[in-house]
């Protein structure tokens, strides 16, 4: 018994040569005069070529290129777009490999820090909004310039990459104080679809004026249909009080691919610019013209859920 699984290990060492000389004999012996049996000849010259060739094929797959260039091609086949996309366990398979690039630095922390980025991405979302640019143009109402008036411009692109409903949803809310007199206000001048001139009805735009809170909140809420891009283009109007309401924020819900912002205001007005949970630093630049103050900044990277900007008004 130990001879002969001896024989087998020193056969699978040189597998190749002991299958190359056995094909040789079994062919040799096919063609030659010594077997006269027709049946056991043409039985031979199939087998000497097959032993041959499964020699060479065993070769082969123990060489280490061979092992290295299957590994290759199967983690392309793995980790292939269409073959993720019918994976049920991809969540699992994100948190192995992203655990991977923290686990040695916080291996205490590595199974939260994952729930807490897979809850934190928009996986559900269907859409994201490109190129958004918003424009705010800041004046005084009154002569002791205790009100402002934004006239507010916002110009982007809703891409959903499935042809499917979007749910769209917007809303603004901001404070009014007792002695008011309703002078803080609200209104939406112009909402367009693709060009087209598209205004909310009573059930998709609300408008809540609450007195006991001194709050004014509005609440846009539509469904987008029947495209994959939807250029979008809305002009509004805000009055408040700079007394109780100094502070104009304004935060993703979705993600946004690129983000503008411009700010003109009288050079009466401080303003005051914050980031808001942003990874990529902003690129401000604060100019002069016409006798007001111009405020750009431009974010080129992606802005998550809850992530923004923050301005602080002051005379």
């Amino acid at each position: 018994m130990n001879i002969l699984k001896q024989f087998y290990h020193e056969y699978q060492k040189h597998i190749f040569a002991y299958s190359l000389v056995l094909g040789i004999i079994i062919l040799l012996l096919a063609y030659s005069t010594w077997i006269t049996n027709n049946t056991v000849v043409e039985v031979m010259k199939v087998v000497g070529p097959v032993i041959i060739s499964s020699g060479v094929f065993s070769a082969i797959v123990r060489s280490d290129q061979f092992t290295e260039i299957y590994k290759k091609e199967l983690e392309k086949i793995i980790y292939c777009d269409d073959h993720l996309k019918h994976r049920r366990d991809v969540h699992e398979l994100w948190e192995k490999i992203s655990k991977q690039l923290y686990q040695d630095k916080f291996p205490e922390l590595s199974r939260k820090i994952s729930e807490t980025l897979m809850n934190y991405f928009p996986i559900a979302s269907e859409h994201y909004y490109h190129e958004y640019t918003y424009r705010i143009d800041i004046s005084f109402v009154d002569e002791q310039k205790e009100y402002i008036r934004l006239s507010e411009k916002e110009d982007y692109v809703i891409i959903s990459n499935r042809d499917k409903k979007v749910d769209y949803k917007s809303s603004t809310m901001f404070k009014f104080p007792a002695e008011d007199n309703e002078r803080s206000d609200y209104s939406l001048d112009s909402f367009k679809i693709n060009g087209k001139l598209s205004m909310p009805d009573e059930k998709q735009l609300t408008k809540n004026r609450n007195n006991k809170t001194g709050t004014i909140s509005v609440e846009h809420k539509r469904v987008l249909s029947g495209e994959n891009r939807y250029v979008i283009c809305k002009e509004e109007t805000k009055v408040y009080s700079l007394k109780i309401e100094n502070t104009k924020s304004h935060t993703a819900s979705w993600l946004f691919d690129k983000y503008h912002l411009e700010v003109t205001y009288p050079k009466e007005l401080k303003l005051k610019f914050y980031e808001k949970g942003t990874i990529k630093r902003f690129r401000v630049d604060v100019r002069k013209a016409n006798g007001l103050n111009i405020l750009k900044a431009d974010y080129d990277g992606l802005m998550l859920p809850n992530q923004g900007v923050r301005l602080i008004f002051s005379k």
